[in-house]
This record gives structure tokens, C-alpha cells and sequence, in this order.
């Protein structure tokens, strides 16, 4: 049970960390 809870925290991390990415090169997060 942890490590799948582990993997999933990693996995909504690293979307959370590459949408953050995306929105901050096309200027949504950071201006």
C-alpha cells in the first residue's frame, strides 16, 4: 500500500512539476 501511495504522490508531483513548467514558459504562472 505505501509504495504504491508513494508512486502515486511521485507521478501527481512530476504532472504538477511539468504543468507548472508549461505555464510558466508560456507566461501563466510567472509574467
Amino acid at each position: 500500500m505505501s509504495c504504491e501511495m508513494t508512486e502515486a504522490r511521485e507521478g501527481l508531483s512530476r504532472a504538477e512539476r511539468l504543468k507548472t513548467k508549461e505555464a510558466a514558459e508560456h507566461g501563466d504562472y510567472y509574467s
